[in-house]
């Protein structure tokens, strides 16, 4: 936080004195005010990822979660990451298709835990319940 904190301070510092930068050197106040602005993303970006490292690690060594139905596991791992890293499954024929892993959002590449759930369904005859144990 204090690094954020620092970046939106030079931020603030540069436009407080903007009108004095322009008339010194236009170029050079949008080259700090660019790089101000760069540096204050990547801080902001580091430190989701790193939140998000540490919540998925959390999760990962949380034995409930290590036992939890497929659907509980997709809803953890989607509070974990924000939503930025759905469960998705990927059947062998289609790597075996494309030969590598399908690209994100892909049609018909990967499938959520609900649709393995339904083909699980239709293809064992069984209701949903029971399909979340198989």
């Amino acid at each position: 936080n204090s690094l954020e904190k620092q970046c939106a301070d030079l931020r603030t510092l540069i436009g407080e004195h903007s009108d004095a930068w322009k008339r010194l050197d236009p170029i050079l106040y949008d080259l700090a005010f660019m790089s101000a602005t760069r540096l204050e993303e990547a801080t902001l970006h580091t430190e989701r990822v790193l939140k998000v490292r540490r919540r998925v690690k959390h999760l990962l060594t949380d034995r409930s979660f290590i036992r939890a139905s497929l659907t509980k596991k997709a809803a953890c791992i989607d509070q974990a990451t924000d939503g930025a890293a759905p469960l998705l499954f990927v059947h062998w024929s289609c790597i075996e298709r494309l030969g590598e892993l399908p690209k994100y959002g892909m049609p018909g590449g990967a499938l959520t835990v609900d649709s393995v759930k339904q083909l699980a369904c239709e293809s064992l005859t069984i209701s949903k319940d029971r399909a979340e144990r198989h």
